[in-house]
């Protein structure tokens, strides 16, 4: 689930009390990865709940919060291009805090915290992705990514799965591309360069 909170770098709180597990920038292969700093905490039924994107990390591992604890503020850490929340609730803390490569390990968030706290349950009428959908834009991504694939920066094709490496020598070599082209418009001179892209970007505003 993804969720904005504002300011880009506001508060985010704990959704149930627990243990924290996590409290850190996510390393490729612990089941974390990608998703930038990550706060993971257990609750008393031993499912875990991932607070990801984070710019920073409020509290630590080992530590017991409670309901309503500020854990970090939001951020874009990771693969991210806006500041906001990605919620998750896996139905597991071990091994790999959970991860699963199916929607088969995690919960449907709101419905969760619904039954958790013993409110009246809502009737789904399918089960709703927790994990973002690599297929499906999200909101606040729209527009950078429809700029993007206009730009020729992207195909667009699976816009929500983490960049490739074959993907990420594309993007450079276009980059490097522009960058040549505007050096190459203003004969070498730095100053100009700086002076030229203010100009464009104020134009585009």
């Amino acid at each position: 689930m993804d969720l904005v909170v504002t300011p880009a770098d506001g508060p985010i709180y704990a959704f149930v009390a627990g243990e924290v597990l996590h409290a850190k920038m996510g390393v490729s292969g612990s089941g974390f990865g990608n998703y930038g700093v990550r706060v993971a905490i257990k609750d008393e039924k031993g499912y875990l709940h991932v607070y990801a994107h984070l710019s920073d990390a409020g509290v630590k591992v080992g530590q017991q919060v409670k309901r309503g604890q500020l854990i970090g503020k939001q951020g874009s850490s990771g693969i991210s291009s806006e500041a906001h929340l990605h919620y998750a609730v896996r139905k597991s803390w071990t091994p790999q805090f959970g991860y699963t490569a199916t929607e088969a390990g995690v919960a449907e968030p709101t419905q969760y915290l619904i039954n958790y706290y013993g409110q009246t349950p809502v009737k789904e009428d399918k089960a709703v992705s927790q994990e973002h959908d690599i297929n499906v834009v999200s909101p606040w991504a729209e527009a950078s990514w429809t700029e993007a694939q206009a730009n020729g920066y992207f195909d667009g094709t699976r816009p929500g799965a983490p960049i490739t490496r074959e993907e990420t020598a594309i993007v450079m070599n276009l980059l490097r591309k522009n960058l040549l082209k505007l050096i190459a418009e203003i004969n070498g001179n730095v100053a100009d360069l700086y002076d030229l892209f203010c100009n464009k970007s104020k134009k585009s505003r």
